[in-house]
């Protein structure tokens, strides 16, 4: 897709130093907190708030797979996975889980944002455990 195609179905759209912001269209967003970057046969974006990028996409009526360009007539960029990333995500994903779970059980309640934190981790752990399985 075309950048300047994707920046149109974003609100509050300003430039930036290594792309644009625009306000998250997946959740209640009044400061653009989206972070769109142009890759080398991609788009690149990041919710600085916590969204998953899947569901980012489906807020606006596409898919992950809309934001690689095509070649061809046919889509590049088919995610192919590197298990050492995987791997990483799983690891990291699972210590926060257990740090989370150990001050839970402490006199120590976690903060908003840790609590947020958690449940993109959760989401996260058995998407990437899932793929990595089938790689």
């Amino acid at each position: 897709m075309d950048i300047n195609i994707f920046l149109g179905h974003l609100n509050k759209v300003r430039k930036s130093k290594s792309g644009w912001m625009a306000c998250c269209p997946n959740h209640d967003d009044n400061s653009p907190s989206l972070s769109i970057k142009q890759g080398v046969d991609c788009i690149l974006i990041h919710c600085f708030a916590g969204c998953d990028s899947g569901e980012v996409m489906g807020s606006i009526g596409l898919s992950l797979a809309d934001l690689y360009q095509k070649q061809n007539g046919a889509k590049t960029g088919v995610m192919q996975w590197d298990k050492t990333i995987l791997k990483s995500v799983v690891f990291h994903e699972s210590i926060y889980i257990a740090m989370c779970e150990n001050l839970a059980g402490s006199s120590r309640e976690l903060t908003p944002m840790e609590m947020s934190r958690l449940t993109l981790a959760k989401r996260r752990l058995p998407k990437a455990m899932e793929v990595l399985n089938d790689c």
